[in-house]
């Protein structure tokens, strides 16, 4: 397993990699304007986290867009896509609750990992 995926708990809501949370997102081409959304922790720092974008918009062709099998198990309310090609720095402030709304189902690690290293997002980070 690489290092930016090992458990790094933060000091901050106790944030661990695979977590799904709430954020509030900017948009890229409108930043002062964004939404809440469900977001993967894929590293955790003391004050920063890189967050995947989780949407329920369907699985766009040729891109690194991963489709969660067990999206219900993982505490999401709809299908969910990964979109491992958009990850987010976040202050850890961005992250809003206390506590996650679930955590990203192991069938579902492989292929997310996958997707990061593809995508060349690996070395973000």
């Amino acid at each position: 397993m690489t290092n930016f995926m090992q458990n790094m708990p933060s000091m901050n809501k106790g944030l661990s990699v695979w977590d799904i949370w709430l954020a509030y997102i900017h948009f890229e081409d409108k930043p002062k304007v964004g939404k809440v959304r469900p977001v993967l922790l894929v590293a955790v720092r003391e004050q920063a986290c890189a967050v995947v974008k989780l949407t329920t918009v369907s699985v766009r062709p040729d891109t690194f867009d991963i489709p969660l099998s067990r999206w219900k198990e993982s505490g999401l309310v709809a299908p969910t896509t990964a979109r491992c090609d958009q990850i987010i720095i976040l202050n850890t402030r961005d992250i809003l609750r206390s506590e996650p709304l679930g955590r990203l189902q192991p069938t579902d690690f492989a292929p997310v990992t996958a997707a990061l290293i593809a995508s060349g997002n690996l070395a973000r980070l």
